[in-house]
């Protein structure tokens, strides 16, 4: 007499993935590299709340870093190139004899750009690093933290990915304040997705550098005045 044949249960699909499953640029090995790193980029321009809410929590760090070299070396070039090109309109409106010594300098900010593609680089890898460890401890000081789940990890993606914020040096004249104004935005809009805490702790965490800075400038400056003017008393 045969056994019965039990059938196998049928396979169950495998667990959705825990946490975000990253933004375009994370998603470059389905997207393409180009197309990965267009749709980022515009992620954080128009949507920058929903694309820091789908950016990963950890993992594959090479990729944020990566993100941060490349925009960071784009806005660089351009930022040279509407100087250049300031420059050169700037130069054929002065005499001819005034343009020769300046029209060195011309051809040194040409040089400058094939420098940038190798220091920039260098450059953001050191700068994200200490800029991250700076403003993760600033959060902390604000107790920024106490519902994060990403640790100095979501700091330093917070750091790389806010660098879309360089690519308003795209305007000339005012890019400079235009590319700081939108990093400090997209900086606090980053911290309370991917750290979960208050903007108000975001901001603070931002600011909170800056304004030691300038508590420090403004010590500096009173102690050499007050060193000056002692100075003064003492030589009467």
């Amino acid at each position: 007499m045969n056994e019965p044949t039990t059938t196998p249960p049928p396979p169950h699909d495998p667990p959705p993935p825990s946490g975000p499953t990253g933004n375009a640029w994370e998603r470059r090995g389905t997207l393409g590299f180009v197309q990965g790193l267009i749709e980022a980029a515009k992620g954080f321009v128009v949507a920058p709340g929903a694309t820091f809410a789908e950016t990963r929590r950890s993992g594959d760090l090479a990729s944020p870093l990566l993100f941060a070299v490349l925009l960071n070396t784009v806005a660089a070039l351009i930022g040279q190139i509407w100087a250049m090109l300031i420059g050169t309109s700037f130069l054929s409106m002065l005499p001819a004899e005034m343009r020769e010594g300046l029209g060195m300098m011309m051809v040194s900010s040409g040089a400058g750009l094939i420098v940038s593609v190798v220091v920039v680089p260098i450059v953001t890898v050191i700068g994200v690093f200490i800029g991250s460890a700076i403003l993760h401890l600033m959060l902390l000081l604000v107790g920024g933290t106490e519902s994060s789940t990403a640790g100095f990890e979501g700091s330093l993606r917070v750091v790389c990915y806010s660098g879309v914020g360089q690519l308003g040096r795209i305007v000339p004249v005012l890019g400079g304040l235009i590319a700081t104004v939108w990093t400090v935005v997209l900086l606090v809009i980053g911290l309370t997705r991917l750290h979960g805490t208050s903007e108000g702790k975001a901001i603070a965490a931002v600011l909170l550098p800056l304004v030691i800075c300038c508590l420090c400038v403004m010590g500096a400056f009173m102690m050499g005045v007050g060193g000056a003017v002692l100075s003064g008393l003492q030589a009467q």
